[in-house]
């Protein structure tokens, strides 16, 4: 009898050490970003004066990304930040074979809504100006 008391207090202590390791993570919840793999690759704004545009990978966008610094605005690392630091956020994607609909919202919020025209051109459409809507270049 003291050995399955025994068993029963060492199953008991080690559940709820483990639970209480992982109480601040809020890795399951995190979400990522999908972009489908047409859309993958290095696209540059059309008729731009600086080198500037859009960077796909499987799991982020980069946005003002520049080929020559190789810099711009991650959005996993956007992501990444509010999961560790528990901000609450929603990505929204919407995906068919010809578009790419992202929404992030953190209490602020990014929207983008590419648009397939040809296996080297895209489109982005602004909501809020939807007759001036910018060209990028696959390259």
């Amino acid at each position: 009898m003291k050995k399955i008391i025994l068993l029963i207090t060492i199953i008991t202590l080690s559940y709820s050490c483990s639970n209480s390791d992982n109480s601040g993570n809020n890795t399951n919840n995190c979400q990522t970003l999908h972009p489908p793999t047409w859309i993958q690759g290095t696209w540059i704004k059309q008729n731009a004066p600086t080198a500037a545009g859009y960077k796909f990978t499987a799991d982020d966008v980069i946005e003002n990304y520049n080929e020559i610094s190789s810099g711009g605005i991650s959005r996993k690392f956007q992501l990444d930040f509010y999961c560790t630091s528990n901000v609450n956020y929603t990505v929204t994607e919407n995906i068919t074979p010809t578009s790419y609909f992202l929404e992030i919202n953190w209490g602020g919020i990014a929207t983008y809504n590419f648009t397939k025209i040809s296996a080297t051109t895209i489109e982005l459409v602004n909501d809020n100006d939807p007759i001036n809507a910018s060209y990028y270049i696959k390259q």
